[in-house]
């Protein structure tokens, strides 16, 4: 049994904060700062309930570098302070073992995402977004930068979901 097996409620509220930190990337480039501070708040939590039997201090520190990592990337312009921010509080959630496939995943989705914008899939997208209300077509988000955050969120349930393994 993994621990999110374990402690469904605090899963549930990980992937509804997620969903919510990719929607708000997608709609506006933003991850509002209480996202990645309610994940990052939650991690203790989760820990609490599972009895503090995990590798919590391998997990704590393999965020640590993350975020190291991914102030670097900010600093050079490579990526947004909420991706960085989202990251590394995701990171938290995953014991050490687990990460290079978060990480793999991670990478897939938004390798994905830049496919999707390179064959101008995007637009289809934007238009049905447009409906919704949630962007105007040929808006920020669906040009310029990639919503990364999308790719963290999708990474992070499909990791959650399905541990080291790729598919089913």
């Amino acid at each position: 049994m993994t621990p999110f097996q374990s402690d469904p409620m605090m899963f549930a509220v990980l992937a509804l904060l997620l969903g919510w930190a990719a929607w708000s990337d997608l709609a506006r480039l933003t991850i509002p700062n209480v996202i990645p501070a309610a994940i990052t708040a939650l991690w203790p939590l989760h820990l609490a309930v599972l009895g503090w039997t995990s590798n919590w201090p391998g997990s704590l520190a393999a965020a640590l570098a993350v975020l190291a990592l991914g102030l670097i990337a900010f600093a050079r312009g490579w990526c947004g302070g909420g991706d960085v921010k989202l990251l590394a509080g995701t990171a938290l959630w995953f014991e050490p073992v687990l990460l290079a496939a978060l990480l793999f995943k991670i990478a897939i989705m938004g390798m994905v995402m830049a496919l999707l914008r390179l064959r101008g899939a995007h637009l289809g997208a934007a238009a049905v977004l447009q409906r919704l209300g949630a962007v105007r077509l040929g808006g920020v988000a669906m040009e310029g930068a990639l919503p990364y955050g999308v790719a963290i969120a999708g990474g992070a349930l499909w990791t959650l979901a399905l541990g080291p393994d790729l598919f089913p």
